[in-house]
């Protein structure tokens, strides 16, 4: 009985959980670079490093506004395919969110290494990658659940 369950189940259903996974994956290893970069090359205190994440959830708020507004044209689309409307069409801020994970992973990385800038440049990183977990995990989970 199992077996006819996993394989009536869509594919896209497993892309988008293993898309989902792999986003949690970057962004936990991420977060585990944030003392090496902020504390032991930077000399922050711990209680300093952790203001590092208000820059996460403000990039998540970034990305839900974001995603708001590149879901803005749904009603219109959903009266085009009579209520029905194709899953992809909510897949745009996904579009958006992995080049900006890659640009933010490149950016914390490349300035974290040298600890001559100063540690609001690595810190601005945290907005890009917050705004792109946010547009990757809301499209992921609309796209699932609709």
């Amino acid at each position: 009985m199992v077996c006819f369950t996993v394989v009536s189940i869509p594919d896209n259903i497993y892309f988008r959980a293993f898309g989902s996974s792999y986003l949690s994956f970057y962004a936990f290893l991420v977060f585990e670079a944030f003392p090496i970069i902020f504390e032991e090359k930077r000399g922050l205190s711990i209680s300093n490093d952790s203001l590092i994440f208000i820059g996460i959830g403000i990039g998540t708020s970034i990305g839900a506004l974001l995603n708001i507004y590149l879901d803005g044209n749904t009603p219109d689309i959903i009266m085009k395919w009579q209520n029905s409307p194709p899953p992809e069409n909510r897949l745009y801020g996904a579009m958006l969110g992995g080049p900006l994970l890659v640009v933010g992973i490149f950016w914390l990385g490349w300035t974290g290494e040298y600890s001559v800038l100063p540690w609001y440049i690595p810190a601005l990183s945290t907005l890009l990658l917050g705004a792109s977990i946010s547009l990757v995990f809301i499209s992921f989970t609309v796209s699932v659940n609709r």
